[in-house]
């Protein structure tokens, strides 16, 4: 009896269903194409998937179930130490998958667009994982983060519309470029107190997120953290920390110079006269701030940056200082 080769062409003699073609080369059936201990592809037609703990296999190689819309679950098995890019990222129909305490290392996209996807544990060892990591993962509401991990990459959970609530490792130090923009179900998040740095968009477009709190540990922020965070009414800050304070409810660098976030839901107030002092008013520093009609600017205003007053929907008044021009209008879209 001939079966089918590793290459499409037909070979007889194959009587068992694991063969060895030579010491790091092995294929199961066509099921499982192994090279040097990195499982290369999965050629199988199962839903349910279990990756055999006898072939050797130490890692999971890039695009291993590319694209694999027909699996449902997967079982990773103890002993496989690493997850490369793109691994699983776009099987939308994976609703299921155990990763064992022994992965160390996922990769970038690794689980990019798995729109099925609902529940992840992350094993507690992991340290690194990359960015993009559940990136589009549009069912994804619940999530458990290794105790181990220093850093949330960037995008990482871009578009994780369905996720309501995280709570952030002890450990973690930074939380990367949009890591949570667009997650608009988003409403509960708790920072460690080790987290020093926040990069841009980080929070774009967190619509339900309501209140931020940031430890004495926060140093740096960067641009349109909160843009389009159409329910944030409150943002506190220790005392302590000596980078960032809080002025009547909106955020600013320590020494007053420069306007951070405006909390879109701050109050009712129709009017907000920015502190004399200020110099620059950051990205999208007044995004969504609907309830506003009137911002009366200091002379010491010298930067507007881009967005700073976009979807203020009833926002009818700014006076430009004499240190601008009607040429600024343009770099603040409403």
């Amino acid at each position: 009896m001939s079966k089918t080769g590793l290459f499409g062409k037909k070979s007889s003699g194959l009587k068992s269903k694991k063969s060895k073609l030579d010491s790091n080369f092995y294929d199961n059936v066509n099921d499982f194409l192994v090279v040097d201990g990195v499982l290369k592809k999965y050629n199988g037609s199962e839903t349910v998937v279990t990756i055999p703990n006898d072939l050797g296999i130490e890692s999971i190689g890039q695009r291993a179930f590319y694209k694999r819309t027909d699996i449902r679950t997967i079982i990773i098995p103890m002993g496989i130490t690493s997850i490369a890019n793109y691994a699983f990222s776009y099987c939308e129909n994976l609703a299921s998958i155990t990763i064992p305490d022994t992965i160390t290392y996922i990769g970038n996209y690794a689980f990019e667009s798995c729109t099925s996807l609902t529940k992840v544990d992350l094993p507690g060892r992991l340290q690194s994982v990359g960015s993009y990591l559940f990136s589009g993962c549009t069912h994804l509401v619940d999530i458990t983060l290794p105790y181990e991990l220093k850093t949330i990459g960037n995008y990482m959970f871009f578009k994780c519309e369905s996720l309501p609530k995280i709570k952030i490792p002890e450990k973690v130090t930074s939380i990367g470029w949009k890591a949570f923009s667009g997650c608009v179900s988003l409403s509960e998040i708790e920072f460690p107190k080790l987290l020093d740095s926040i990069g841009n968009y980080a929070f774009e477009n967190c619509s339900k997120l309501t209140n931020i709190h940031f430890s004495d540990n926060v140093t740096s922020i960067g641009e349109g953290i909160f843009f389009m965070c159409k329910g944030l009414s409150s943002i506190t800050i220790d005392e302590t920390n000596a980078a960032y304070k809080m002025i009547d409810g909106c955020m600013f660098n320590y020494d007053g110079t420069i306007l951070y976030t405006y909390p879109s839901k701050l109050n009712a107030e129709t009017s907000y006269t920015v502190p004399d002092g200020v110099k620059t008013i950051c990205y999208g520093a007044f995004s969504s701030c609907i309830s506003l009609h009137e911002i009366i600017l200091p002379e010491t205003v010298e930067i507007i940056d881009n967005c700073a007053f976009f979807n203020c929907l009833n926002l009818k008044n700014i006076t430009l200082t004499s240190k601008m021009n009607q040429a600024w209008i343009y770099h603040f879209p409403i």
